[in-house]
């Protein structure tokens, strides 16, 4: 009778353990563990471990050889700084022209307009800051185009030697030459194809916006290396140098971060 009760006894205790066990499996079946390790229910540690690789950047495209045309739109030249004499061209009207403020005439703080049609021609002074322009290449030199920014005088005093409107408080006379001095706050502003064509020389541009590039041009990138005719970039960063080729026209190196397509031969 005894050892009846006893077996009874025993496997109501064994019974009570196992629902024990479950109930606490159900309620706490994970319990995340440091270090990216997991005790599930059973007491038994896992250890996960991710790793993730980061996507590998496409090299630059580069590329050079002989040029028969650029474009280039927010083109930064270096050297930047153009010395006098020079010349501004723009055809008149279509609101083609230069404006020139912050200056003193005649020891006034005045502005200076000049609408286009017979050259702008300053014939001594410092030098004209470039600011931000477009550049094309032409047979006798770069032609660089103002109207995409404002531009700075080194300080000094100018002779301009054209016809232009000249005021202050908004009192305009016109006046066929004009002496005037450029200090910290001179500015220029061109319109429309106001333009300053550049002398044969070499010269480097960093450029932030478009670029167009026809030619014989030697194209290295993610491809391979092969020749074609045509270049053409719409963002990302365009390192460029040209050099006067012997017998006339350019050659060119560049080196472009962005998205690249060619015109092949």
């Amino acid at each position: 009778m005894r050892l009846r009760l006893f077996i009874a006894m025993a496997a109501f205790l064994v019974a009570t353990a196992d629902v024990t066990v479950l109930v606490n499996r159900h309620l706490n079946p994970v319990e995340p563990a440091k270090g990216g390790s997991q005790v599930v229910g059973d007491g038994t540690v896992t250890t996960t471990t991710t790793t993730s690789t980061a996507p590998a950047q496409a090299p630059p495209t580069t590329a050079s050889g002989t040029l028969t045309a650029l474009h280039a739109e927010g083109a930064q030249l270096d050297p930047y700084a153009v010395r006098t004499p020079l010349t501004i061209e723009a055809d008149r009207g279509f609101g083609n022209g230069v404006d020139v403020t912050g200056v003193e005439v005649d020891g006034t703080t005045s502005a200076i307009v000049w609408d286009g049609g017979r050259p702008f021609v300053l014939s001594s002074g410092g030098a004209l800051v470039l600011g931000s322009v477009s550049a094309d290449v032409e047979g006798d030199g770069l032609r660089v185009g103002l109207s995409t920014s404002e531009h700075h005088f080194a300080p000094g005093t100018y002779q301009l030697d054209t016809p232009v409107a000249v005021g202050a408080s908004g009192v305009a006379t016109a006046l066929d030459a004009v002496t005037f001095h450029a200090g910290a706050n001179a500015r220029l502003r061109a319109s429309g194809n106001a333009s300053v064509l550049l002398p044969s020389a070499a010269y480097h541009l960093v450029v932030g916006g478009t670029v167009h590039l026809a030619g014989t041009l030697s194209v290295t990138d993610a491809t391979g290396t092969r020749t074609v005719t045509g270049i053409d970039s719409s963002d990302g960063v365009t390192d460029l140098t040209l050099t006067p080729a012997a017998g006339g026209g350019w050659t060119v190196t560049v080196t472009l971060s962005g998205r690249v397509s060619t015109t092949d031969q």
